[in-house]
This record gives structure tokens, C-alpha cells and sequence, in this order.
């Protein structure tokens, strides 16, 4: 909401694509603008120009001369989820984001200047699709190197399915990103803190949902089936090439493999195993407690330090709520996945970026 050089309120409608103005001591609104994209905040220049920003991954800003000639032009910055904006005495217009955080100059073209660096919100999961692209999850978007990003709220578990992205939410749902469409498709609610996830053969999601200390299975008509139970907070999953089930029990400090019969140990002592990847006779695993990857081999037993990482590992007594008054705070998830070259990627979310470690 600003104030306007007429002394009225003026504020942005994000449901129904509307600007509105209103007297400041009350009264009726009054419509500006129909059409406008998926507005989140407005602002005027020092021209007296309406500046409208979109909170879609485009970067849309909406301008609207609306005591000079009237006229109405958009621009694209290509900042995923603006939210805010400050015009200073030379008329430069500096934008915020949600989704990337960081301050970005926009000029009246939509050009812009990076001020002070974009970043991530975690990052949480990680996964590669067979082109070799990168995509993670990092709560309010997708991001990739060669993607761009893609706004998807609470995204924090991934898993590349072909052309689709399977994602959860702490917060309890999981949905697919269909990357031909640009669309999302929402297909459970109520989970209780759904995160790593991966992808059977026979197209069979499997998902940890670490707050009900189970393993579930959901497939393509959206039927859960729960694979195993009794953990105490399991994370993550992990598929090998035969089909067996790895999980990552954080709580737990345990890994373990799925059988019909049960579940077996393959390893404990480890503090706050995290994200799990599996790569022939080795399961890799992100021991965020103390802040390394670890190979594992499956046939000897043999744990390996492959690499120190930046990871988040808070004090679960201050940990913030996950939920207040609506989504609260994410906890701390670093995925892991194995490159095709046999490099690790690892969510070093202490930093804010993804990681490849390589021999």
C-alpha cells in the first residue's frame, strides 16, 4: 500500500489481479487497474508513475501513467517473486524478493543491476534429471542453472521423473511440477512432514514422511500405502539398482534398508544423517550433524569421509516452529545426489547453494 500524489491509498488485489485506491479516512474503494499480473506490492516514482509488481517467476512490472497520459506498459526483470520496492530522490527503483532474497536495481526497460546478491532460502533437496540438469528445492521456487526458476511454494523434497518434478512440503503435501506445462499439480494434503523422496521402476513414488516416523508409497492415481513404519524420524529414501529401499533416520542417527520381512540397520552412530544417495556397492549420506559426506560400502561395512560441507545444524531447542499461525520455519534438509559422472551434489544450505564434489 503507498500513498499517492492525489492523497489517496493505493493498494494491488493478488487474487484478483486489481489495483484499488481509497480514501485514507475510509469509504468505498475505488478501481485503477483490472488485468495486472498477479500483483503483490505497489509503488510510485518520483514522476508520479504507478510501478506494479508481480510476484511471478517472470518478474513482471506493470506501469501506469495514471496523471499523465494514461498510458499502461510492462516490463520483465526476470526476478522471481518480487515482493517490494523503494524509488530514491533520483528516481531509481530498487526491487526485493521473496523467493531469492537480495535488493535488484530495475531500469524503466526492465534492465537490471544486482545490488546485493540473490541467494537461497535453504537450499533442501536435491535431484539431476537425465539431461544432467540440476534442480533444488529451496521453499518458495525451483532452481536450476539452466531452467531459471520456477515459483513453487514450500518445495523441499525433489525428485526428477523425466519430464516432471515430484516435490513435498514440510508443511504436508506433495505435488508434481510438470516442466513442459509450467504447471503444478497438488496430490496429498495432510502428511506430516513429508520429505525425501524417490522413484521406483514402475513409476511408484516413495516419500519419508519424518514426522509420522513412516515410509510411504503413492502412486500414479495418487493411492498411499504405507512401505514401513517405526522410525524415528526418517528423511530420506534412496532406490538401488535391484529395487531396495535405503532411509536415512535423522532422529535415529541410522540407515537402513527395506526388506519384505522389514527393515535391516546397514549403520547407526552417525549424528543427524540426512540426505542419502545410492551408487552401486556405496550409499552416500550427508551427516549434517557433523557437517561431512560419507560413503558407505554395503558389502564391507567401510564408512569414508569424502568431503566436509557447509549445512545447517541448529539447536533443536530453538528451533522455530514449523508451524505458526500458518507456515512457519522449514527444518534444516540437505540433499544429496549422485551425478552421472559420479560426482556427489550435496544442498550445502549453511551457505545457501549447491555444491559438487568431485575426486
Amino acid at each position: 500500500m503507498q500513498l499517492g500524489p492525489d492523497g489517496l491509498l493505493y493498494y494491488p488485489h493478488m487474487l484478483t489481479g486489481e489495483v484499488l485506491r481509497i480514501s485514507p479516512g475510509g469509504g468505498e474503494p475505488e478501481l485503477v487497474a483490472t488485468g495486472v499480473h498477479e500483483p503483490v506490492a505497489v509503488r510510485f516514482d518520483r514522476g508520479g508513475v504507478l510501478h506494479v509488481l508481480s510476484r511471478g517467476a517472470a518478474g513482471i512490472i506493470t506501469q501506469i501513467d495514471l496523471f499523465g497520459g494514461g498510458g499502461r506498459t510492462t516490463v520483465t526483470t526476470g526476478i522471481c517473486g518480487q515482493d517490494n520496492a523503494a524509488v530514491d530522490n533520483e528516481n531509481r527503483m530498487f526491487v526485493s524478493s521473496f523467493a531469492g532474497g537480495g535488493i535488484t536495481e530495475v531500469f524503466p526497460d526492465g534492465r537490471t543491476r544486482e545490488v546485493l546478491p540473490r541467494g537461497a532460502a535453504g537450499p533442501y533437496g536435491v535431484t539431476i534429471d537425465l539431461a544432467g540438469t540440476v534442480h533444488a528445492a529451496d521453499h518458495y521456487r525451483i532452481a536450476g542453472p539452466d531452467t531459471g526458476d520456477q515459483l513453487v511454494f514450500f518445495a523441499h523434497g525433489i525428485v526428477a521423473d523425466g519430464g516432471l518434478l515430484h516435490l513435498t512440503s514440510q508443511y504436508g503435501q506433495m505435488f508434481t511440477y510438470d516442466r513442459a506445462t509450467r504447471t503444478t499439480r497438488n496430490r496429498l494434503s495432510g502428511l506430516d512432514c513429508p520429505l525425501g523422496l524417490a522413484v521406483q521402476a514402475d513409476g511408484v513414488l516413495v516419500i519419508a514422511e519424518s514426522g509420522a516416523g513412516r515410509i510411504l508409497t503413492v502412486d500414479g492415481d495418487d493411492r498411499v500405502s504405507v512401505l514401513a513404519e517405526g522410525f524415528a524420524r526418517p528423511v530420506d529414501v534412496a532406490i538401488d539398482t535391484d529395487g531396495r529401499v535405503y532411509v536415512s533416520d535423522e532422529a535415529g542417527g541410522a540407515l537402513f534398508r527395506l526388506a519384505s520381512n522389514g527393515s535391516e540397520r546397514v549403520a547407526d552412530g552417525l549424528d543427524r544423517p540426512q540426505g542419502i544417495a545410492v551408487d552401486g556397492d556405496h550409499l552416500y549420506v550427508v551427516e549434517a550433524g557433523r557437517r561431512r559426506v560419507q560413503s558407505l560400502h554395503l558389502r564391507t561395512g567401510e564408512f569414508r569421509v569424502e568431503a566436509t560441507v557447509e549445512v545447517n545444524v541448529p539447536d533443536p531447542r530453538t528451533q522455530p516452529a514449523l508451524f505458526a499461525h500458518g507456515p512457519g520455519v522449514p527444518r534444516p534438509f540437505a540433499g544429496l545426489v549422485v551425478a552421472p559422472d559420479r560426482s556427489l551434489i550435496v544442498a550445502a544450505n549453511r551457505e545457501g547453494g549447491v555444491v559438487q564434489l568431485s575426486e
